[in-house]
């Protein structure tokens, strides 16, 4: 038997209805296509970040590894040596000095004060050069060493005069 139908891809003109349908579904497809790059975009920029993120890490424990040391902050004892006019910076963890310098003139003028008290009793400088005692009583101590003074003199020419005396006689 002869075959009487086949079926045939051919061309069709669009209605404006079939028009209108592709255009609402192209406009679609746009729409989701934008959507998904946006999304890729963004996991790519996280994915990247976090990627630079463990290169950075890789980078530095590989630097530590190559030099055999970091940097961490570890709390020091400072000594000083007054008689060397030096202090040093002890490590807490291993007793290692890890700094030497020559103390501040200030630590060296607060040590001076402490081994000398009497010295350092007055703090404010004005006070070296101020003048603790009563105006009153030193116009009077003035008079008094001037009296005590020619008292003296008087007595001393007095027992010049008896000695002078006791010689001629």
């Amino acid at each position: 038997m002869r075959q009487t139908k086949e079926t045939i891809n051919l061309e069709c003109k669009l209605t404006d209805k079939e028009k209108l349908e592709y255009s609402k579904q192209i406009s679609e497809a746009i729409t989701r296509r934008a959507g998904i790059e946006d999304t890729l975009k963004a996991i790519q920029s996280q994915k990247k970040a976090e990627i630079a993120e463990h290169e950075e890490k890789i980078n530095r424990l590989a630097s530590y590894i190559n030099s055999g040391f970091e940097y961490r902050m570890i709390e020091c004892k400072i000594e000083y040596d007054f008689k060397a006019k030096e202090r040093r910076w002890i490590r807490s963890d291993n007793k290692e000095i890890t700094k030497t310098d020559i103390i501040p003139e200030k630590d060296l003028q607060e040590e001076l004060a402490l081994k000398n008290p009497k010295k350092a009793a007055k703090k404010n400088p004005d006070e070296l050069f101020k003048d603790n005692k009563d105006p009153a009583k030193v116009k009077k101590n003035k008079k008094d060493k001037v009296n005590k003074t020619a008292e003296s003199f008087r007595n001393d020419e007095t027992q010049t005069d008896v000695d002078n005396k006791t010689t001629n006689a």
